[in-house]
C-alpha cells in the first residue's frame, strides 16, 4: 500500500488508485480480524473491546451514502471526513497494538543472540578463539543475548528466566543471520534484475548503451513500485545484519579461552582468561554501514524525476558511505588476523578487500568526473556525452553487484557461527492479572 500511491495520473507518482484501495481495505479488514479474534480469546479488558467497536465504527467511510450523510450534519466536506475517519483508524489500531502487548505480553523479548567466542569458520579474531568457542564441539559456550526488548544486561545467558510467576513454556522463533542475508541478497539482485528486465521490455532502452542507469529503471511502472517496497525492506534488514556482525567480528564480545596457570605454591588453577588479540574493527565502521542503507532506502523511496537532489543524495551516501565501510572493516580484519593461517581465512579476506576495492574504483571513477565539472563550472562536453552514457551505467552495476558479493561474503564466510547467531523472538505466554484470572 505504502508503495504504490493512490494517483495514477501524476507524472512523479506512477501509482494506480484501484491497486492501492485493494490494499488498503486488505489491510484493515484483515488486522480488524485479528483483533477481534484476539479479543475474543482473551479475558477482561473492555477498552481492548471498545477499541475493536471503534475502529469498525470507521469504516463507515467505505460507505458512500452514509459518509456523504455524516459529513452533511458535521458540515464537512466528504473528503475531509474520511480522511479523519482514516486517521482515527490507524491511530486506533497503533493503540490496541501497544495495549494487547503491554497487557498480555510482558515476557516478551526480542533478542540479538551469538554464539560467545565464534565459531570454526568464523574470520578474524572470533574464528582465532579455537575450539573452545565452536558450535557443537566440546568446550563450546552457551549463546549469549546481545541486545533484549526489556534492557537485561549484555552477555546474560538466553536460557535465564526473568519472571517467577509460573506460565507456560515461552512460544520461540529463531531466524539465524545466514538465511537474512540469503533473503537479502535475493530481494537485492531480484530488485536490480527484474527492474532491468521490465525496464528493456518496456522499449526504453538507452540509445548510447547497452544497460541504463539503475536509477532509470525505478521510474516507470512496476519498477518504481518494486523498489519503494524492495529497498527499504531490504536496507531495515541490513541494520540488523549489520549488527550481527559486529560481534562475529569480534567486537562487543570478551573472547575467552581454556588456560592452566601456576598459582603461588605450585597449585595449579583452570580458568578462563582474554584472548591477547589485535583491536576488533570499531562500531562506527558498522554505524557507517547502516547510514549507507539509509541512503539506499532514499533511493528506492525517491525515484529521480520526483526529486533529483534527494535521490542522487541517498545514492551518493549509499555509495560511498558503504565504501569507506568496506574499506576500513576490511582492513581491521586484515590486522587481526595477521597470524592465522588458515587458507579458507585468507581466502575469505582476499575477496572481501578485492570487492571492496573494485566498488570503492567504480564510485571515484563515476563521480570524480561529475564532481570537478561542478566544481570548476563547466558542463558535459556533447563530445563526451555517448561515452559517459555508456560507461558509467556499466561501472555503477558493477559498484552495486560487487557491495552484493561483499555483504553476502561478509557474513558467510563466518560459517557456523552465521547458522548460530541471529533473530530471536520469545513470547512468554502470560495469562490475565490475577484480578482477571477466571476460576476453575
Amino acid at each position: 500500500m505504502g508503495a504504490i500511491c493512490d494517483d495514477d495520473k501524476g507524472k512523479q507518482c506512477r501509482g494506480d488508485g484501484n491497486v492501492h484501495a485493494a490494499l488498503a481495505v486488505a489491510f484493515f479488514v484483515s488486522y480488524n480480524l485479528n483483533m477481534a479474534i484476539l479479543c475474543s480469546r482473551r479475558p477482561g479488558a473492555p477498552h481492548l473491546r471498545a477499541m475493536v467497536a471503534l475502529s469498525l465504527a470507521t469504516k463507515v467511510r467505505w460507505v458512500r451514502p452514509a459518509a456523504q450523510a455524516i459529513a452533511t450534519m458535521v458540515a464537512a466536506e466528504p473528503g475531509t471526513l474520511r480522511a479523519i475517519f482514516e486517521w482515527a483508524d490507524i491511530g486506533i489500531i497503533m493503540a490496541w497494538t501497544a495495549g494487547v502487548v503491554c497487557r498480555y505480553h510482558h515476557a516478551a523479548r526480542f533478542e540479538l543472540v551469538a554464539p560467545r567466542g565464534g565459531a570454526s569458520g568464523a574470520s578474524g579474531a572470533a574464528g582465532a578463539a579455537g575450539a573452545a568457542g565452536a558450535v557443537g564441539e566440546a568446550g563450546a559456550v552457551s549463546p549469549v543475548a546481545l541486545l533484549k526488548a526489556e534492557g537485561k544486561a549484555v552477555g546474560e545467558a538466553c536460557e535465564e528466566t526473568t519472571d517467577a510467576t509460573p506460565r507456560s513454556a515461552p512460544a520461540e522463533v529463531f531466524v539465524p543471520v545466514a538465511r537474512i542475508v540469503h533473503g537479502v541478497l535475493l530481494l537485492y539482485l531480484g530488485t536490480l534484475f527484474y527492474c532491468l528486465y521490465l525496464y528493456m521490455a518496456e522499449g526504453r532502452a538507452p540509445r548510447h548503451s547497452a544497460l541504463p542507469y539503475i536509477s532509470d529503471t525505478f521510474v516507470y511502472p512496476p519498477g518504481d513500485w518494486i523498489s519503494r517496497w524492495a529497498l527499504p525492506l531490504g536496507s531495515s534488514c541490513c541494520l540488523f545484519v549489520h549488527g550481527c556482525l559486529y560481534y562475529m567480528d569480534g567486537g562487543g564480545i570478551n573472547l575467552l579461552v581454556q588456560s592452566t596457570d601456576t598459582m603461588d605454591g605450585g597449585t595449579k588453577a583452570t580458568g578462563r582468561v582474554p584472548v591477547r588479540t589485535r583491536a576488533a574493527p570499531s562500531i562506527y565502521w558498522y554505524s557507517l554501514a547502516n547510514v549507507a542503507m539509509y541512503g539506499l532506502s532514499m533511493v528506492g523511496c525517491v525515484n529521480e524525476t520526483e526529486d533529483w537532489h534527494l535521490h542522487s543524495r541517498g545514492a551518493m551516501i549509499y555509495f560511498v558511505g558503504y565504501d569507506v565501510y568496506m574499506i576500513g572493516r576490511t582492513a581491521s580484519l586484515a590486522r587481526m588476523s595477521a597470524a592465522a593461517r588458515s587458507c579458507e581465512r585468507r581466502i575469505s579476506l582476499v575477496v572481501q578487500a578485492a570487492c571492496a576495492a573494485t566498488s570503492a574504483l567504480t564510485t571515484i571513477a563515476r563521480y570524480a568526473p561529475r564532481l570537478y565539472l561542478a566544481a570548476s563550472g563547466l558542463g558535459t562536453p556533447a563530445s563526451l556525452t555517448p561515452v559517459l552514457d555508456t560507461v558509467l551505467p556499466v561501472l555503477e552495476w558493477t559498484d552495486a553487484l560487487a557491495i552484493a558479493c561483499y555483504f553476502g561474503v561478509s557474513v558467510l564466510s563466518h560459517g557456523e557461527t552465521a547458522r548460530a547467531a541471529g533473530l530471536r523472538i520469545r513470547c512468554g505466554r502470560d495469562g490475565p492479572p490475577a484480578s482477571e484470572a477466571r476460576s476453575p
